[in-house]
């Protein structure tokens, strides 16, 4: 007999379904940007010093022939200059200073001897006295004599090389822009004549300012 056929191979198996692609990932945020820099920091003011000795600034020698201030150590917030408290022997001046004051206090300059003379002040404080002495002009129109009298005190005041015979430095400060110790405060001593003389010469310029 014949062998009989074994069995039928069934179908192939069909395949499956094909895999589903990876899903990407989330997709990645901007950059981080860098951090902004910090701000410097605005300088702050100079820290201020020991209180001063007294010893350093007090007038205690108020003979002829000495200043109560010499030159200027620093300046004010506003920007004005501050005098130094120096009680040391007046000095004969320099070119710049002769030139100076024969321009701006020529009566002082003359009292004083000229350059034989001596001084308590610098070039740099007749340079204040005089944009100073400017401001007093438009109120003393017509009245020279007003006028010169308010120069010729300022004069005397600042640059007079027996300045610490009428001028006692009270009171001392730290200049705003170095911390230098500066003069803050001043007593001076005027005689009643030269008072009256002053207040008579301008009077009549300056009825409102100057009363009786």
């Amino acid at each position: 007999p014949s062998p009989s056929p074994g069995p039928t191979p069934g179908p192939s198996p069909s395949p499956g379904p094909a895999p589903a692609p990876p899903s990407p990932g989330p997709s990645p945020g901007p950059s981080p940007e860098p951090p902004s820099p910090s701000p410097s920091p605005s300088p702050s003011p100079p820290t201020p010093g020991p209180t001063p000795d007294p010893k350093t600034w007090m007038t205690l020698n108020h003979k002829p022939g000495y200043c109560a201030m010499y030159g200027t150590c620093g300046k004010r917030k506003d920007g004005d200059q501050l005098n130094c408290p120096k009680n040391i022997e007046a000095p004969p001046p320099s070119d710049e200073l002769a030139k100076k004051l024969q321009k701006t206090c020529p009566t002082l300059w003359s009292e004083q001897g000229g350059a034989n003379g001596k001084y308590c002040c610098t070039p740099e404080q007749i340079d204040k006295l005089a944009t100073d002495s400017g401001k007093v002009a438009p109120f003393t129109v017509g009245c020279p004599a007003c006028f010169h009298n308010f120069i010729h005190l300022w004069c005397v005041l600042s640059c007079s090389p027996n300045q610490a015979a009428f001028t006692n430095v009270t009171a001392v400060q730290f200049a705003a822009d170095n911390n230098a110790t500066a003069v803050a405060e001043i007593s001076v001593w005027t005689s009643k004549q030269f008072n009256d003389d002053l207040f008579n010469s301008c009077k009549v310029c300056l009825p409102f300012a100057l009363k009786a």
